[in-house]
């Protein structure tokens, strides 16, 4: 069921300090206290609908519902009913008595989770409330004004999806007035450890345990590469937190609970400030390179042949052959001077 926010629910949601959180958080104290429409877009477990929840409690519509809706956990011939209720007088509309989730949303925020499942008829007629926002049951006279904010997250390249035609384009723009894009995990590793010590502490006060993790588990923890983001990493927590033997968890313990068919490990990502200094030495040495380079086909050339020629003659034997070269050099003057 989906509830007003708690008091402890209206505090900032998002976790993390990093860059790139920090650009997420800015567009997302922009977006929440309009009306606009947001599209988050960014890879399955990244915490689209975490970021939606945050737009909506510090947002005017904060003490309304917040209705979320995964478009691809319904079949897509069955998306317009869910949204706008069952058709009027049918079986389903006796069973369900409902009137469909934007009447649910009304005042709130109806966030719509996997965007890109909805079939073209229901896009069709979502854009159409969003234009003019009065919804009547299908098949029905009964309409009603609604006001209602829509949120809208996917993983697909909505672009694509256009080009292919199973996404309308005007739909989309009018979803898109603010796009906010979710940074992977393993993007951001400097948030890796205060995300876990949120989901720790979480889990720790759920489950009664006290229970902290090595220094050394930081190494472990960025060495992943976490294909599944931030939902791997809370899953890890609590499974850290259920099946631990004591505290603190050593490096090794972790390496044991962390899911066995999670692919490759990377090395561990370096501080930025290590990364400061190795783009540095690169440049360097990339200038080295470009100045060694240039060396080589200069002292390769006809004059340092020359110079290296004239350098292994002894100093009279050279000095006797310039000034020969310096005659000869003057009577051709001399000779073409005549001559004209």
């Amino acid at each position: 069921m989906n509830l007003p926010p708690t008091t402890e629910e209206k505090q900032f949601l998002m976790v993390g300090s990093s860059k790139a959180m920090e650009q997420v958080k800015y567009l997302v104290s922009r977006a929440a206290p309009t009306t606009a429409g947001v599209l988050i877009t960014g890879e399955s477990g990244v915490g689209k609908e975490t970021v939606a929840r945050t737009i909506h409690v510090q947002s005017p519509r904060a003490d309304r519902f917040f209705v979320a809706l995964s478009c691809d956990a319904i079949p897509k011939e069955l998306i317009e009913g869910e949204l706008f209720g069952p058709e009027h007088g049918t079986s389903a509309d006796e069973k369900s008595g409902r009137s469909g989730r934007l009447r649910e949303a009304d005042k709130g925020t109806l966030f719509l989770d996997e965007v890109a499942e909805m079939s073209l008829a229901a896009q069709a007629r979502l854009l159409r409330f969003l234009e003019h926002p009065v919804a009547e049951r299908q098949d029905s006279s009964e309409a009603g004004v609604l006001d209602v904010r829509v949120i809208a997250a996917t993983n697909r390249n909505l672009a694509e999806c256009v080009r292919n035609g199973t996404l309308n384009g005007d739909f989309l723009r009018r979803l898109s007035v603010v796009t906010i894009n979710v940074p992977r995990l393993r993007d951001r590793p400097e948030d890796i450890e205060e995300l876990t010590a949120h989901f720790l502490a979480d889990y720790c006060r759920q489950y009664g345990r006290v229970l902290t993790l090595a220094p050394e588990c930081q190494t472990v923890l960025r060495m992943h590469d976490w294909p599944g983001n931030v939902r791997e990493l809370r899953n890890l927590c609590e499974r850290v937190v259920v099946l631990a033997r004591s505290s603190p968890v050593g490096p090794e313990e972790l390496r044991s609970l962390l899911n066995p068919d999670s692919p490759v490990r990377r090395e561990a990502p370096p501080a930025a400030e290590d990364r400061v200094r190795l783009q540095a030495v690169q440049r360097a040495l990339a200038e080295h390179g470009s100045r060694h380079r240039r060396r080589r086909r200069h002292h390769h050339g006809l004059g340092h042949r020359l110079r290296r020629w004239l350098g292994r003659l002894p100093r009279r034997t050279t000095a006797t052959l310039v000034v020969v070269v310096a005659l000869a050099i003057i009577a051709l003057l001399l000779v073409s001077i005549i001559g004209c």
